[in-house]
């Protein structure tokens, strides 16, 4: 059987706390692998990193927002059983399972977005910003709470 690391993080609002990181024996569900070398050019979306020694991405993929701001909720009308709403400050949890790279030190959850223009911008800009860093070596095996 294959090998994974399941990340498990609580989270409200912006704040998130990783409270387990284990290895596990099963099979990463499959996803979108991107390069990992200078042919990458981001696009917009959610994506997980496995990083290894200075920084090196070992690995790539395409990942759903795993801290969206809206829940689904029963809105008691039989024609649009389910609505979307404003999560708040709510606590959810957040599930993330990636291959057991070796070599690889951290994960990376980043995002992007196109900018819209400005004045001063002439055209759109890609921005893409690091969502959340857990180190693997630290942390393999702990689980808090």
């Amino acid at each position: 059987m294959d090998e994974a690391v399941r990340i498990t993080i609580e989270y409200t609002g912006k704040t998130r706390t990783v409270t387990s990181v284990r290895r596990v024996s099963m099979r990463v569900p499959n996803a979108r692998v991107l390069p990992t070398d200078r042919s990458f050019e981001p696009e917009i979306g959610h994506f997980a990193e496995l990083r290894g020694a200075q920084d090196k991405v070992l690995y790539r993929c395409v990942v759903n927002d795993l801290f969206p701001s809206t829940v689904e909720v029963p809105t008691g009308d039989a024609d649009r059983p389910f609505a979307q709403a404003p999560a708040g400050e709510m606590k959810r949890l957040a599930v993330l399972l990636v291959p057991a790279v070796p070599g690889a030190t951290k994960v990376v959850l980043l995002e992007s977005w196109r900018r819209r223009k400005s004045r001063r911008a002439k055209r759109e800009s890609l921005q893409t910003r690091e969502v959340l860093a857990v180190d693997l070596e630290d942390s393999y095996g702990k689980e808090e709470g």
